[in-house]
C-alpha cells in the first residue's frame, strides 16, 4: 500500500510543514494562510478512488504545532471501485489538529473502506469531521453504492478514548430503504483544551425538528456530535453553523 507522510513542527511561533512525501495518486497541497497553523489539503490525480486504490497517510504534529487537514473536494469513490484509505495521526503535547474534509461520496456500485487512527498526548486538541452522503443524487444514484465502512479510533496517552464505526452494506439489504429519506451524515469528534468550550456548548445542541437532526454525547474532556440531514446542503450548512466560528478562532484565519 503506497504510504504518504506529513510532519508539522512549530518553528519561530508558526506551524510549518517540515517533511512531506506524497505517493501517487495522492497529492499534499500546503497553501499559505494568515494564522499560526499549517494548512494541508489532500488531492488526487484521478479526482477520487478508482479500481483497487489503497492509500495510506501517516501524520505527525509535533509539540505545540497546529495543523488543518482537509481536501480540495469531496472524496469520491468512482463506479465499481474497491478502494481503501487509512490515516494515522500522532499529535504531541500541546499540539492541535483539525481534520475537516468535505463528505465522502460513493458512486453506484462502489465500495470504500476508511480507517482513521488518532494517537494523542494528554493535552493535545483535536476536532475531526467524518461525513458521507447518499452519492450522486442529481444523477439518480441515491444510496446505490455497494458498501461504505468507516472506522475511527482515538487513543490518549495510549489509552482508548473512542472507538467509532459505521458500516453500510448492500449485503444487509437495500441501503436506501434504511435511510428514511436522509441523504447526508456526519460524526464530529472533539477533545482537548482548544475545543473544551465548544464541546460543552454543543452537548445541548439540537437541529430543527423535521430537518437537520443533531445529537451530542458529552465526555469528560470532549464530545461526540452526530448530524443527519435530508440534503447534503443541509448537512454542510449545519456543520458550518456548529463549528466554523470556533475553528476559525483556533486556527487564527478563516478556513476556505
Amino acid at each position: 500500500m503506497p504510504t504518504s507522510s506529513l510532519t508539522v513542527e512549530l518553528v519561530r511561533g508558526r506551524s510549518v510543514v517540515v517533511a512531506s512525501s506524497a505517493q501517487s495518486p495522492l497529492q499534499l497541497l500546503n497553501p499559505s494562510n494568515e494564522g499560526a497553523g499549517a494548512w494541508v489539503y489532500l488531492a488526487s490525480l484521478g479526482g477520487g478512488f478508482v479500481g483497487d486504490d489503497a492509500l495510506a497517510l501517516e501524520v505527525e504534529v509535533k509539540a505545540g504545532a497546529m495543523l488543518l487537514l482537509s481536501a480540495q473536494a469531496s472524496t469520491k469513490a468512482y463506479r465499481g471501485s474497491r478502494a481503501s484509505f487509512a490515516m494515522r495521526a500522532r499529535v504531541e503535547a500541546g499540539a492541535t489538529v483539525v481534520v475537516w474534509p468535505p463528505p465522502v461520496s460513493c458512486f453506484s456500485g462502489a465500495r470504500l473502506e476508511q480507517t482513521q487512527v488518532l494517537e494523542l498526548a494528554g493535552d493535545a486538541s483535536v476536532l475531526l469531521v467524518d461525513a458521507f452522503t447518499a452519492g450522486r443524487v442529481a444523477n439518480g444514484e441515491r444510496w446505490s453504492f455497494e458498501g461504505l465502512s468507516s472506522r475511527l479510533s482515538v487513543d490518549v496517552e495510549g489509552t482508548p478514548w473512542l472507538r467509532e464505526a459505521v458500516r453500510l452494506d448492500g449485503e444487509h439489504g437495500g441501503i436506501a430503504e434504511r435511510m428514511h429519506g436522509l441523504e447526508a451524515f456526519a460524526t464530529v469528534v472533539m477533545r482537548g483544551p482548544r475545543f473544551a468550550a465548544l464541546a460543552r456548548e454543543l452537548t445541548a445542541a439540537r437541529g430543527a425538528p423535521g430537518r437537520v437532526l443533531v445529537t451530542a454525547s458529552a465526555r469528560d474532556d470532549g464530545a461526540v456530535v452526530r448530524v443527519a440531514a435530508p440534503t447534503v446542503e443541509g448537512l454542510l450548512t449545519e456543520l458550518e453553523r456548529l463549528l466554523r466560528s470556533q475553528v476559525n478562532v483556533v486556527l487564527g484565519d478563516s478556513v476556505r
